[in-house]
């Protein structure tokens, strides 16, 4: 299982460039067709999140890291498109994958789609109302719910 493997890597990686200080480190993002994105930051003591890794190429690191959650996505064929590591200070590695539809993404939203939020969630992202209820309303029924809207 090509997945597994490369999950393992992640958590290697993860595991030569944790802080001293830190709580957590993280690795996640999204890919699809036409925009992907990923980032890797830690959770300091003080629940902060920094990107400040000491002694390590932040770009070259994030990029290892992205081209194996890459092949990983292509061999999973479409089972997933978002992911997020997390190794914990006592060492404890979680590997997280789902499935979000194109249309009920958004920009840094990770592991979770419009359809998934609260009204006051979707508030503080600036999501407009109209595109959060449209997503709510077809959740879950396998259609796109692309209504003639101003979204696309």
């Amino acid at each position: 299982m090509k997945n597994l493997y490369d999950f393992v890597e992640v958590k290697n990686i993860l595991k030569d460039i944790f802080p001293h200080e830190a709580k957590a480190c993280y690795f996640e993002g999204f890919i699809y067709s036409d925009f992907s994105t990923c980032s890797l930051y830690f959770e300091d003591k003080n629940n902060e999140n920094s990107s400040l890794f000491e002694n390590i190429n932040l770009r070259e690191t994030r990029n290892i890291l992205k081209k194996i959650i890459e092949d990983s996505y292509d061999s999973a064929k479409g089972d997933w498109n978002h992911y997020q590591a997390t190794l914990t200070n006592n060492g404890n590695f979680n590997m997280n994958v789902a499935y979000i539809p194109e249309d009920d993404r958004w920009s840094h939203l990770i592991m979770r789609g419009i359809s998934d939020l609260t009204e006051d969630e979707s508030k503080k992202l600036g999501i407009p109302k109209d595109l959060w209820l449209e997503r709510i309303k077809h959740k879950g029924t396998g259609t796109s719910g692309k209504p003639k809207s101003e979204f696309y």
